[in-house]
């Protein structure tokens, strides 16, 4: 029985001209993930969407692109809302009335959504009140996108 041998490595590797390993358009780089947090506690009383959490996409492709924020408000007659945007496009809308409990419970808000994005797109959570009576609250803002294509 004879062994063979093959060379597996990228040639510049094998012949000594690139000491590093690299990545390029032929594969190789591993997953491409992207991730923004924004984790205070923030409180409006406009009934106009405020940005929480904007996320720019880095590197285009095909992402499974999640979402999480827990948010409440304090008005047991009006809403505290929030969305999700890809650009100006919403996504994702969730709305919630307290009950009359004090303190009032935090709402998650969370969500998952395959997009394709080019760079320089964005990811925005926003939150607001229904009514200016009542104030509406948002943390633990973040977003992660991991590349399937």
């Amino acid at each position: 029985m004879t062994k063979q041998s093959a060379e597996v490595a990228h040639p510049a590797l094998v012949d000594g001209s690139e000491t590093s390993l690299h990545s390029h358009s032929g594969g190789g780089g591993g997953t491409v993930s992207e991730y923004s947090e924004s984790e205070g506690d923030v409180s409006i009383n406009s009934t106009s969407w405020q940005t929480k959490l904007t996320h720019t996409v880095q590197t285009a492709g095909i992402y499974l692109v999640q979402w999480y924020y827990e948010f409440y408000g304090t008005s047991t007659s009006y809403h505290a809302r929030t969305q999700v945007l890809h650009n100006a496009a919403e996504i994702a809308n969730v709305q919630c009335e307290p009950e009359d409990v004090s303190p009032a419970p935090w709402t998650s808000g969370a969500g998952l959504k395959q997009l394709a994005l080019s760079q320089g797109d964005t990811i925005k959570i926003n939150y607001c009140s229904e009514n200016s009576s009542g104030t509406a609250h948002i943390r633990f803002a973040r977003t992660s996108l991991i590349k399937v294509g």
